[in-house]
């Protein structure tokens, strides 16, 4: 099949999209399917593998993002469809990450050239609106919005069943398929002992320190700002526990100055930005992975923790809810500071129940391994890749037809 992949936000950022993206580029087109990825262009920039075509940029919603404090990395585009018309042309299907202004304009394209339409959506939008001004209108234009999204998808994916029940809340009522993101399972093994060894000598985690690790980026829709405050109690009264912050972002200066302004900025170590490939490593330097994100869909980031059998501790939401499995590979707590921390001291007091979740972290994301999701996709690309050749097939001669009667009707 001929298969075109839309996303807003593409290297040389990296985010969970991005990853998403790529792995199933390359994951399709190991088995033998041709791909193709929309995306802005980004200045200076240069792609290095093939079938990826870039818009021109227009703009970019950079000032609004750092009021916000959040780092999508989304451009605007010119999003001229025609300019890559002999591409499009030879597509089976159109599969969209985001529909924004680079999405919806070539699913606009797409509808009228009979060319089938999927969108994954994986954004929580819920948690978004309490971040944004106008929260009651925010409600009502994304409800317009998914109401044309459902207009000009053939289908719609969500990665976890508690997002498609928001989806049918905000107005979609066609056919929503749930496929989980997938990761590759066997990047997830236990680095050399050197390497460990030299990663706790750098960031100064040896000594039978405890680790708690989140890996992301640093962005107020993370929730960090709680995430540091609920465990405060913890980090000032125990001086055997560190926690270990994985990537960089829009607010890592304020989460320094809060671990100052806290007298934690010995139990809480940054790392700046971290290469994806070498991301792997920093699992295995810790006991539990830690997150009070609500505003996730199907984090990567815990799919990479327990594959490498580490714990999750997370509040219970969209996302780690789908994930997680309270006990069994991790805990959820209620989105307080008290009940998070509590889960947190309970995983490291109690030897027994680490052990086992951590046995079962690994265990669990057999379901999501990057070949399965591969395999689901495929299967539903084929179904209206095929729905959508017919319904082409029958609209020639019915053009036909009324062209014909047409001219019959207008001779004397």
């Amino acid at each position: 099949m001929n298969i075109g992949l839309v996303t807003e936000s593409y290297l040389p950022h990296v985010n969970g999209v991005v990853n998403l993206v790529q792995a199933l580029k390359h994951g399709l087109e190991a088995e033998g399917h041709t791909v193709h990825v929309f995306a802005p262009r980004e200045k200076g920039y240069r792609d290095r593998e093939p079938n990826v075509h870039r818009f021109p940029m227009f703009g970019s919603f950079g000032a609004a993002e750092r009021l916000m404090g959040v780092e999508l990395g989304w451009k605007i585009p010119l999003p001229n469809p025609s300019r890559f018309r002999h591409v499009l042309a030879t597509l089976d299907v159109l599969h969209m990450h985001h529909m924004f202004v680079l999405g919806m304009a070539l699913s606009f394209y797409a509808k009228q050239h009979g060319i089938p339409v999927l969108f994954t959506n994986h954004t929580n939008y819920r948690e978004f609106e309490s971040i944004l001004p106008a929260r009651g209108l925010n409600t009502y234009v994304l409800r317009a919005w998914f109401w044309a999204v459902s207009r000009l998808c053939t289908r719609v994916i969500s990665p976890g069943q508690k997002m498609k029940e928001q989806l049918r809340d905000y107005g979609i009522h066609g056919p929503i398929d749930v496929i989980p993101n997938g990761i590759s399972l066997r990047k997830f093994t236990p680095p050399a002992a050197e390497q460990l060894a030299e990663l706790k000598e750098r960031w100064d985690l040896g000594r039978g320190r405890k680790v708690l690790v989140y890996v992301g980026r640093l962005s107020k829709e993370k929730n960090l700002d709680f995430l540091v405050r609920s465990l405060h109690p913890l980090l000032a009264s125990r001086q055997d526990v560190r926690l270990l912050f994985v990537g960089g972002g829009p607010i890592k200066r304020h989460l320094e100055a809060l671990a100052r302004h806290l007298s934690l900025e010995h139990s809480i170590v940054f790392t700046g930005y971290v290469p994806y490939l070498e991301i792997e490593r920093y699992y295995f330097l810790a006991d539990l992975f830690v997150t009070a994100s609500l505003s996730e869909v199907f984090p990567l980031t815990v799919i990479e923790a327990l594959s490498s059998s580490l714990p999750v501790i997370a509040i219970d939401a969209v996302g780690t809810g789908d994930i997680v499995a309270d006990g069994y590979n991790g805990l959820l707590t209620r989105p307080s500071a008290e009940a998070f921390r509590r889960g947190v001291e309970r995983a490291l007091d109690d030897p027994d129940l680490l052990a086992g979740m951590s046995v079962n972290a690994k265990k669990s994301v057999d379901r999501l391994a990057v070949e399965l999701c591969i395999e689901r996709h495929v299967e539903l690309y084929a179904s209206v890749a095929r729905r959508g050749r017919a319904g082409r097939r029958l609209a020639v001669p019915g053009a036909l037809d009324r062209r014909r009667l047409s001219a019959e009707e207008s001779r004397p």
